[in-house]
C-alpha cells in the first residue's frame, strides 16, 4: 500500500499545483488543524511560511525579518526562501507539546540544614 500512495503523490501534486490559488486556499481551508510532524512536501513552501507567518500564539515573531529572509536572495541568486524548509518549521512550531500528567508529582527538594558547630 506505501509503494502505491508514493507512486501517486507526484500526479497528485502535480493536478494540485494546477488548480487555481482560490481552489486551494478553499480545499485546505477545510483540512483539520492536528497536521502531523512527517513532512509531505506535496504544498509549495511558499504555503508553509504563509501558514507559519499567521499562527496567532507566535505574536512575538519579527514578521519584517520574515518577509526580509523571503524577499532576499543569496550570493549564488537562489532565493533565500527555497533555502528554508518552511513545511518542517511550521510543522515543529504546530505539533501540540506533551503534557505532564498532574497525578505524577515531582520529588520536592530537600530542605538543608545548616549546622553549626
Amino acid at each position: 500500500m506505501k509503494q502505491h500512495q508514493t507512486s501517486c503523490l507526484p500526479s497528485f501534486k502535480h493536478h494540485l499545483e494546477a488548480l487555481s490559488r482560490e481552489t486551494k486556499a478553499l480545499i485546505l481551508h477545510f483540512l483539520p488543524y492536528d497536521i502531523p510532524l512527517e513532512c509531505i512536501y506535496l504544498l509549495d513552501q511558499s504555503y508553509w511560511c504563509t501558514l507559519l507567518v499567521q499562527i496567532p500564539f507566535l505574536w512575538d515573531l519579527d514578521l519584517a525579518m520574515v518577509h526580509a529572509k523571503v524577499s532576499g536572495e543569496s550570493s549564488d541568486g537562489q532565493k533565500v526562501a527555497k533555502q528554508y524548509d518552511w513545511e518542517k518549521l511550521t510543522r515543529q512550531v504546530l505539533k501540540p507539546m506533551d503534557v505532564v500528567d498532574p497525578d505524577v508529582v515531582p520529588p520536592l527538594p530537600r530542605a538543608h540544614t545548616l549546622e553549626f558547630g
